[in-house]
Formats: structure tokens, sequence, C-alpha cells
């Protein structure tokens, strides 16, 4: 797990800012497929779908089942992203302004995702770590919610990055 105390992205619409969470797979140390986590411990699947002219990034609420699920294969990586109705896209101008929007998972551009039977490339011992600690945490947390309720009641670099998105998303 990988957490840090600033914001990977600032003033999501309707979220706020998210942490970077885990990262599953990366290219030259730009997180490709990660999690994050917001303020209420809310889980994220990030994917970034473009970094040529503007980062884009595709961003669905998601669980520890989800994930559990892409990790082993059971599910492509398109299918995570859309078994939720709302997406949050975010995009980073070459500026460094963000701006986010949401979009109907039936409006989503198909060609910033993966395509269908396109699985999570990733070491699978790390993702087993993440998947333990964070299904404990989330245990934990409910856990702790209960009983509170209870008693209250670079330009080479991005062009390769981009075929490396590409790659993926095609």
């Amino acid at each position: 797990m990988i957490k840090n105390d600033s914001a990977y992205f600032k003033n999501i619409f309707h979220i706020g800012d998210m942490h970077l969470d885990h990262v599953f797979f990366e290219f030259e140390y730009e997180p490709i497929i990660f999690t994050c986590t917001d303020s209420n411990n809310s889980l994220y699947l990030c994917l970034c779908s473009e970094i040529r002219y503007v980062q884009r990034w595709i961003i669905t609420k998601t669980d520890i089942n989800i994930l559990r699920q892409l990790v082993y294969k059971k599910i492509d990586i398109s299918s995570a992203f859309l078994m939720s109705s709302e997406l949050y896209v975010v995009e980073r101008n070459l500026e460094g302004k963000e701006n986010s929007r949401i979009v109907n998972h039936d409006n989503i551009d198909r060609l910033d995702l993966p395509k269908e039977n396109t699985f999570l490339k990733c070491n699978l011992s790390d993702a087993e770590n993440y998947l333990n600690k964070t299904s404990f945490c989330f245990r934990k947390k409910e856990t702790n919610s209960l009983a509170a309720h209870t008693s209250n009641e670079s330009g080479s670099r991005e062009q390769r990055l981009s075929t490396t998105i590409r790659s993926l998303v095609r």
C-alpha cells in the first residue's frame, strides 16, 4: 500500500481530494492502473487512458471483491469499470490544470478503456498483500462504524507511455 499525504487528484467533482493507495500496473514510474481513496476511505479504481496532450484518467468507485476478481482474472479491466453506472473522467492539461466530470457508463468513450478480454497484469504477490490488508482495513472500518452506530445509534517518455496506454486501451 502506498499511503501518501498529498492528494494525487485534487477537488474531484462530488468526491474531493483522492490519495494514491496502490499501483497495480505502471510504466516508467507512472501509475496506469491503480487505486485511490477519498476522505471517507471509499475505494476507487483508476486507469490512465491518455498522456499525450492532456492526461486523462477514468475512475470508478469499486470494492475489494471487484478488485479481487480483477487481480485473479475473473473479469477484464473494462468490465471492472463498466460495473458502475457512473464513471469519473479527470483531465489535466499541460499547465497542470485539472477538471473532472461524471459520465454515464453508456456515454464513456470506449477508446478510453482497454478492449474486451484485456486482463490486469500485475505482481500477484504484491496485489494479494494489498487485497488482504485492504480487506482487513475495510472489515475493521465496518466493525468500528457498527460499534459507533450501536453506541450512538517526458516527450519520448510520454510517447512510450502513450504507446503503452494505447496497447492497453485498444
